[in-house]
């Protein structure tokens, strides 16, 4: 989102290659100016689910994560099937009452929506990056994917398993497919956004629970955030 970017240090510049990367699916490496319509194009193959990973030289903490676990993927799409919802965001809340309290505000005159991927391009330049890795992860049910890129895990980063719970649980209801994943950047595209200010609400707090980041460090109010998710077509989180 506009209001939530994090700022970098000097990056490595240096093109990467295929052999230079080492992932347990197949990729591609592409120029960031083509990687959303590339993204497109690969969502047809229904044996895949394609996943801008962002830039080349910076997949360290999701290579890290995929050496780091020794939890299979059935193992985690199993763990997922335990959580139900709303359970999962109320006792995430109880777990912490005085840091999940939802700021709340008043109802925005007017909001921008947020209809563009970010991850293909830079975090300051807002630009395309020259290089893009789409990884091909092997399953045609989007919600799985983090169950293979055994994502989270970190800080208050959602465990694989909770992730892939969450993600199965807003396809459902929203028709999210997750289309982008970074090391520290989640973003999905959106089929049918809230339509009332009644779900558009619900969608926020939940959305809050599960990275209260986009609040603290970004929209500030659930009734800010609401007003956004009510047209766009893109959601994005990130963690620290």
């Amino acid at each position: 989102m506009d209001f939530i970017r994090k700022l970098f240090g000097k990056r490595n510049t240096e093109e990467a290659t295929p052999a230079s990367i080492s992932l347990p699916f197949d990729f591609i490496i592409t120029k960031g100016v083509d990687a959303v319509g590339l993204l497109t194009e690969l969502r047809r193959n229904t044996e895949i689910t394609p996943i801008i990973m962002g830039n080349p030289n910076e997949l360290d903490l999701l290579i890290e994560n995929l050496e780091l676990s020794n939890d299979s993927v059935e193992a985690i799409i199993n763990a997922a099937e335990s959580i139900r919802f709303p359970d999962w965001f109320n006792e995430r809340v109880q777990s912490d009452q005085e840091y999940y309290q939802f700021p709340h505000g008043d109802w925005p005159d007017e909001a921008t929506p947020e209809n563009e991927l970010s991850a293909h391009c830079g975090v300051l330049t807002r630009k395309p990056l020259k290089q893009v890795v789409i990884g091909k992860i092997p399953t045609g049910v989007s919600w799985e994917v983090p169950a293979h890129l055994k994502l989270g895990g970190w800080n208050e980063c959602p465990l694989p398993h909770e992730h892939v719970a969450i993600f199965k649980h807003w396809a459902d209801e929203y028709g999210a497919k997750v289309a982008c994943v970074t090391s520290d950047v989640i973003e999905f595209t959106v089929e049918r956004p809230p339509a009332t200010k009644e779900q558009a609400l619900r969608l926020a707090e939940e959305q809050f629970v599960y990275c209260s980041d986009i609040l603290f460090q970004g929209v500030e109010t659930i009734e800010n955030l609401a007003s956004i998710l009510m047209n766009s077509k893109v959601w994005y989180f990130w963690w620290d």
